[in-house]
């Protein structure tokens, strides 16, 4: 168990040309984010009306996660980083377009809509579900959550995060990429994004410094290590930079919990 307190942190967080005494406590005006805990979302039934886009994405998905199943176990190393890559931008694509709606979509449906997509594709490129079975999984909530999005407030209500975690069975990496408004149009601000191994499984949104950013910690767990083993990564965003404070790879059983203002991971 490890106690991080303030003067730790400042330490921590001493960025050259940047001052980062950053405190990980959460804004208590900011709500929660679903699937955090009990890793799973509830998701909108398919029978749902969809958006040509959210179609365009499911078919891109299939398509590339069929792709990934067909690689030669010898040609992984090759040829899946690719593939990554590719599932990776559609993601991002998709959330900039729908983030330029109007009205705007809120983030949880997006997160949700991300999650469908990417559920439904692995279980039926991968794992071979009929479109009847995936259809009852999806109204069982069988689904654990795949993507986070989160929306900033007060000055940075327009500055959005999304996550992604990529992959299937036990072998997952995430994406984290950040979407500031521009020329009445939502930009990917960060094209190379940042990547953390293992699946996505929770955000959360701490108390930001600066009026105009987004401080929030990541986790993301190693699927199947017997250990937990559970990475740890605190991210701000000002609208410019998606930018990396800290990191803790690789913790076993970690969980994050807050007594007296520290956070103990």
């Amino acid at each position: 168990m490890r106690f991080v307190g303030f003067l730790t942190l400042l330490t921590i967080f001493l960025v050259p040309g940047l001052f980062h005494s950053v405190l990980l406590t959460p804004d208590p005006s900011l709500a929660s984010f679903p699937g955090r805990g009990s890793g799973s979302i509830a998701i909108q039934s398919p029978a749902e009306p969809r958006t040509a886009n959210a179609n365009t994405l499911g078919t891109q998905l299939q398509s590339l996660f069929c792709e990934w199943k067909a690689v030669p176990e010898r040609e992984v190393p090759d040829k899946v980083p690719s593939i990554k890559g590719r599932i990776d931008a559609a993601l991002a694509s998709y959330v900039a377009g729908r983030l330029g709606e109007s009205p705007r979509p809120p983030a949880v449906t997006l997160q949700d809509e991300l999650s469908k997509a990417l559920a439904t594709a692995t279980w039926r490129c991968v794992f071979g579900l009929s479109q009847t079975e995936i259809a009852s999984a999806l109204s069982a909530n069988a689904s654990r959550c795949l993507a986070y999005v989160v929306a900033g407030s007060g000055a940075a209500s327009e500055l959005y995060v999304a996550a992604f975690a990529i992959g299937y069975g036990n072998i997952f990496s995430t994406s984290v990429h950040a979407f500031a408004p521009s020329g009445g149009a939502y930009r990917l601000v960060d094209r190379g994004g940042s990547r953390l191994e293992g699946a996505i499984s929770g955000v959360d949104l701490l108390r930001s410094f600066m009026p105009n950013e987004l401080r929030f910690v990541i986790t993301t767990l190693h699927i199947g290590s017997p250990e937990g083993l559970t990475t740890i990564a605190v991210f701000r965003f000002d609208g410019r930079v998606l930018q990396l404070l800290w990191i803790e790879p690789n913790v076993p059983g970690a969980s994050i919990t807050l007594q007296n203002g520290l956070v103990v991971i």
